[in-house]
């Protein structure tokens, strides 16, 4: 009867704190917005950042490949891809008047470091599978784009950080019972009651909404940027056809790649 009571008192805890993150994710979810008019100049985002805006917590890719794109698009990079090819860069430059943003040189910074001759295949410039720092640099392009969209006041915390903490530390109610009641019921198991009291909270924990979210302004910006999307649709990527895109100038491919167009242009670029 003791057994049944307790196991009803986590059983309890636990559905208490499922609603409290129910509540928070259902609070804080912000639907892409309805598409703006179809156009291809889309404002002064960069094309990493609208990445964000429009794919959330997956943007890394995409960005990374519309990074690439753009430097391209504007001289700091000259890229050359023809039919039947790997798009390769030629050369490396710094063309601008004034530093670019963070994520940007932390891009320039790894391509200068690996750029060698010309014709290097792109994607041979960013981390690969056999970098040992490969997860760290992507972290922190992610990290630097992030910051680019707070400080441009696009976006925001999915939630603030002690309603976050509030509910880390409240997933550990339900944990701390599941302990005392292992703790109890099997004599000597002490340490397997922690651990599996931890995992549980981990677990919970894992739950807890991460993240950002756009304000007023970012999805104004997607809005824009979602028009970009529309137009790319109807119009398409520019054909790799004759020479080919020798060197790379048009702005055209880092939007469309911005906004989840041309998965496969992405993974050319980036694998």
């Amino acid at each position: 009867m003791i057994d049944g009571a307790v196991l009803g008192l986590i059983g309890i805890a636990l559905v208490g704190w499922a609603a409290q993150v129910l509540v928070a994710w259902l609070g804080t979810m912000r639907p892409l917005p309805a598409p703006g008019p179809a156009t291809l100049d889309p404002g002064p985002e960069a094309p990493a950042v609208a990445s964000l805006l429009l794919l959330g917590r997956r943007f890394g890719p995409a960005a990374r490949a519309a990074t690439l794109l753009d430097l391209a698009a504007r001289e700091s990079l000259d890229l050359e891809w023809r039919p039947g090819t790997l798009p390769v860069c030629t050369a490396v430059r710094a063309p601008w008047t004034r530093p670019p943003p963070p994520f940007e040189q932390h891009v320039l910074g790894r391509v200068r470091a690996r750029w060698r001759r010309p014709g290097t295949p792109v994607a041979a410039l960013l981390p690969d599978a056999r970098d040992s720092d490969r997860r760290r640099w992507y972290a922190e392009f992610d990290r630097l784009v992030v910051e680019e969209a707070e400080r441009a006041g696009l976006v925001m915390p999915r939630l603030h950080q002690v309603a976050r903490a509030l509910l880390m530390i409240a997933a550990g109610v339900p944990a701390a019972m599941l302990v005392s009641f292992l703790w109890g019921w099997g004599a000597g198991a002490t340490w397997p009651a922690v651990l599996l009291g931890f995992a549980v909270w981990a677990g919970l924990a894992a739950c807890v909404p991460r993240g950002h979210r756009r304000t007023e302004a970012g999805r104004d910006a997607a809005r824009r940027w979602l028009g970009v999307r529309a137009a790319v649709r109807d119009r398409g990527l520019p054909a790799l056809d004759g020479d080919g895109w020798t060197p790379l100038r048009d702005p055209l491919p880092a939007r469309a790649v911005a906004t989840g167009a041309g998965p496969a242009l992405v993974a050319t670029l980036t694998t």
